[in-house]
């Protein structure tokens, strides 16, 4: 094998290792790109008219069942104001999901 052979299969190598590093490290980025996006609450905070509540069983109620719904941080629900304070993940559940779920508990709420 000459020396110029010998340069160009040196060459030929050294380019592929180049290029295997860089399609390592471009995979490796896109996957932490992906991770960080999917971990990241979007926190939303809404009051959300909710009629048929009368009392404090009712507040209750609701508040137990909403709860469990996933992307659920917190709900308070106040029968003498007819609202339902809610503080959700809206990157796991949309405002019409919470509506659905507390409407699921046999009150009617309605999107503000």
């Amino acid at each position: 094998m000459t020396s110029k052979n010998t340069m160009e299969s040196w060459s030929k190598m050294t380019m592929c290792g180049l290029l295997i590093m860089y399609l390592i490290l471009a995979f490796s980025c896109s996957q932490k790109s992906t991770e960080t996006k999917q971990t990241q609450p979007i926190i939303a905070e809404m009051n959300i008219p909710v009629a048929g509540m009368t009392c404090g069983s009712c507040e209750h109620h609701i508040e137990t069942e909403v709860k469990r719904e996933d992307g659920i941080i917190e709900i308070k629900a106040d029968h003498e104001k007819a609202l339902a304070f809610v503080k959700f993940d809206s990157s796991k559940i949309s405002l019409d999901e919470v509506v659905v779920a507390i409407n699921k508990t046999g009150y009617k709420a309605t999107k503000p």
